[in-house]
């Protein structure tokens, strides 16, 4: 693989990332940026995509992070949500009952 090929490979995957982007869809772009990583060849001109894999690696870490908090808390908003109505309801049948 020549430089510019390895540069245009970079690009490639490196466009994918966006905000939007699912748990899932992140994780495949780690992979697919180990897996470019693993084919570089090991010359000092490719040195630079190297560096810049593993500075990109923990911040898509950081994205997996955020969106799996953000997942949860989405659930947890549904959940107590859910429980509003329960204890609603719950109370109207006790009134009710008296």
């Amino acid at each position: 693989m020549t430089l510019e090929e390895a540069h245009a490979e970079f690009a490639g995957i490196i466009q994918r990332i966006s905000t939007d982007c699912t748990v899932d869809e992140i994780l495949e772009i780690k992979r697919d940026l180990l897996s470019f990583l693993a084919r570089l060849p090991n010359i000092k001109e490719y040195d630079c995509l190297a560096v810049a894999i593993d500075e990109i690696h923990p911040k898509l870490s950081g994205m997996i992070t955020a969106a799996v908090v953000a997942d949860i808390k989405s659930r947890d908003d549904v959940l107590r949500g859910g429980l509003c109505f329960a204890e609603r309801d719950y109370r109207r049948g006790r009134s009710g009952c008296q």
